[in-house]
């Protein structure tokens, strides 16, 4: 894939990438296939047979997480206060694969969060990187999150057991008790340990929900409050995407930009894709997409999660038809550090 930088008019640093040829057909008949079998809207369906249709269909609970993410905001904006409060130094977050992967692409994109704790992922079992580690943080002031979905995971139990017997070192046994908290799915040997230990908290994943798909799931969402990301900003914005996503019905390409938009009954389809995609090409005009998709959509759990997010923007406009609050939907740079 070639790539290139520019800024554009507002002075923004940006990308652009386009496919080489010999891939860019393959693409452009997988984007023919979907369109032509309606497979955006199937997969929103929970429709396993896009898949092999064998076990699928327990795991596409990550469809549905952004819409109950949002109805329990107030769980981690209690969180991220009771963090601030305690005026932590550093967080360590314990996990291997999909536990840890959201947090440190968490980490790496914002960084330090002032009030707020420094986040280390620590998803390795070399001696000397977990060294590294407990020489890089004030063991005294410092939150330990085990991130486990099965709660059986060898590395992240070694972690907490080393960890755990330096925090008692550092602050006795009921002080470091009140230092970690656990994320696991319900029922887990890690879920165990936590309450038996009497952890300060216990967070739940989704079952439904593989780790590799758990970015949005509490795996993702409790550390990042932890870390002082304003995750209701967050979550409103994901809300939007995905809202966008399941309003799909055919897809139009253009210079490497692909738009979703869905062609009203009795226009014609091409017209009103090749006037999505110019507009989609100017950011100021993205509300314009925005209103003409918002009819498909009403009635859709995330579009209830979207008036969710709007309702918190503007609450006496919550109520307006969807034509008068298509301004409610925002595209700019968003700054997420609280």
């Amino acid at each position: 894939m070639s790539t290139s930088a520019k800024t554009n008019s507002d002075g923004m640093f940006g990308q652009s990438a386009k496919l080489p040829k010999e891939l860019a057909a393959d693409v452009a008949a997988v984007i023919a296939d979907w369109t032509a079998g309606d497979k955006v809207k199937r997969m929103w369906a929970h429709d396993a047979s896009l898949w092999t249709n064998t076990d699928e269909a327990q795991w596409l609970g990550w469809l549905d997480i952004v819409s109950q993410q949002i109805a329990d905001t107030e769980k981690f904006r209690s969180l991220a206060e009771e963090i601030r409060a305690g005026k932590f130094s550093d967080v360590v977050l314990m996990g291997m694969g999909g536990s840890s992967l959201c947090p440190e692409v968490m980490d790496l994109t914002f960084g330090r969060i002032a009030g707020f704790p420094k986040m280390h992922v620590l998803d390795s079992t070399d001696p000397a990187q977990i060294a590294a580690i407990a020489k890089k943080v004030d063991l005294a002031r410092t939150i330990f999150i085990v991130s486990s979905k099965s709660g059986t995971t060898l590395e992240p139990n070694i972690f907490q057991q080393y960890f755990y017997g330096r925090a008692k070192e550092a602050v006795g046994a009921k002080e470091a008790a009140k230092r970690f908290i656990a994320i696991t799915d319900p029922g887990s040997h890690l879920e165990q340990v936590a309450k038996q230990e009497g952890f300060l908290h216990i967070e739940f994943g989704v079952p439904s929900i593989g780790g590799r798909y758990s970015a949005l799931s509490n795996f993702g969402i409790v550390p990042a409050a932890v870390q002082g990301i304003d995750v209701m900003k967050f979550l409103e914005r994901a809300a939007e995407m995905a809202a966008l996503s399941e309003a799909v019905q055919a897809v139009a390409g253009g210079n490497g930009r692909f738009v979703a938009f869905e062609a009203q009954p009795g226009l014609g389809k091409t017209e009103l894709l090749r006037e999505a995609a110019r507009l989609f090409a100017q950011p100021q005009h993205h509300h314009e997409i925005i209103r003409r998709v918002e009819p498909f959509i009403a009635d859709t759990p995330l579009r209830i999660a979207s008036e969710h997010a709007w309702g918190r923007i503007n609450s006496a406009n919550a109520t307006k038809p969807a034509r008068e609050r298509s301004h409610a939907w925002r595209y700019e740079q968003i700054d997420l550090r609280g």
